[in-house]
């Protein structure tokens, strides 16, 4: 019998408001109707860390086992109370093999679900040890399918990233001296890398006004153009609505997608349209035949190649908006966190359909 929504409890391995990828879970499953209860893994390790900011910072790159254990601990009996029908943890959350098969006989009605967010050259030690205990990987590639099996995953699922609606919205109020402070002809949001650079250096080399947002010190710290950055560079970093305001105001969005992470989509191919912005994007080809070129998404294809192909659309405002309202209008049809909460809880066999078991 299919399992009514409201009655299904969701334990997610995070804390309250979380702005990233499991918080945008949160949110979603919650509209759905289901009980989703918080608890903080990051958050119960700084319980349990010595030596203050030293041992903090310490932590962070050489783990120790007996304050993960400690905390983990903490996890086991906190969901033992809750009894949770989903247990979901993010990435490379501190989250021991031996926790989640305690959790297996603590809970053992519970299905435990791994979202990973990012490229396998950030999969931790303690997370490939731990996938034979999840009974389902959701990865954002579905190039990385094969390979979590080859490393013990039992099933493995392509979810890709999506929109949070409730973060990212075209329908923003924009004051006018909030235009004249946020308008450019190309925006970026994020921080430093350095093909990140090398494409907005070729933009603003080319007399085209670009602004961009991000932390401080990956800015300022990493670029190597010291000079050229101060002409772009905003100062800050900018979040939900603001985010959403930046990308309302600039003709188009910059979004150089990680070669690490290629060829799959990141976060920013979709807040982008689900903000009204109009994206480009470097190679997607996880996404290119959904998000068609010139239908809902433009790619370049080289850095070379770029401020040419931003001059012609920034010159064709007719054209921008009809691929502004196409890409909004896919997103907010099949891409938010509430479809893929949908999917999660299908390939669990929670939405009354057969559980799927996934190898390929």
């Amino acid at each position: 019998m299919k399992r009514r929504l409201h009655d299904l409890k969701i334990a997610a391995l995070v804390g309250e408001n979380e702005p990233g990828l499991l918080g945008s879970y949160v949110r979603a499953y919650r509209s759905m109707g289901c009980t989703v209860v918080c608890w903080d893994p990051h958050a119960a390790l700084r319980r349990h860390t010595k030596f203050g900011r030293f041992g903090r910072y310490a932590v962070s790159f050489l783990p120790v086992d007996a304050w993960t254990h400690k905390a983990n601990r903490e996890m086991i009996l906190a969901l033992a109370q809750e009894q949770p029908d989903v247990v979901l943890v993010s990435g490379n959350a501190p989250i021991r093999a031996g926790a989640l098969s305690q959790l297996r006989i603590s809970v053992p009605h519970a299905q435990v679900v791994l979202l990973w967010p990012d490229s396998l050259l950030n999969l931790w030690r303690h997370t490939i040890e731990a996938l034979p205990a999840y009974d389902l990987v959701a990865t954002y590639s579905r190039s990385t399918i094969p390979e979590f099996l080859r490393l013990g995953a039992r099933s493995v699922a392509w979810v890709p990233f999506a929109a949070d609606t409730m973060q990212f919205s075209r329908e923003v109020s924009i004051a006018d001296p909030e235009r004249r402070e946020l308008q450019s002809d190309v925006c970026f949001i994020g921080n430093h890398r350095p093909e990140r650079e090398a494409a907005i250096a070729a933009l603003v080399r080319a007399g085209l006004s670009v602004k961009v947002w991000g932390e401080p010190n990956s800015w300022r710290r990493h670029a190597r153009d010291k000079g050229l950055v101060s002409t772009y560079f905003q100062g800050k970093p900018l979040y939900a609505e603001a985010f959403a305001k930046a990308i309302r105001c600039s003709k188009l969005c910059l979004n150089p997608i990680d070669p690490t992470t290629f060829p799959a989509a990141n976060m920013r191919f979709f807040e982008i349209p689900a903000s009204g912005g109009v994206a480009l994007n470097s190679s997607c080809p996880e996404m290119a035949n959904i998000f068609g070129e010139g239908h809902a998404a433009f790619y370049f294809d080289s850095v070379d190649s770029l401020p040419a192909m931003a001059r012609e659309l920034i010159a064709d405002s007719s054209l921008r908006s009809r691929i502004a309202d196409v890409a909004h209008d896919l997103v907010t049809r099949d891409h938010t966190y509430i479809h893929r909460a949908q999917e999660i809880l299908r390939l669990l066999g929670l939405d009354g359909s057969e559980k799927e078991a996934i190898s390929t």
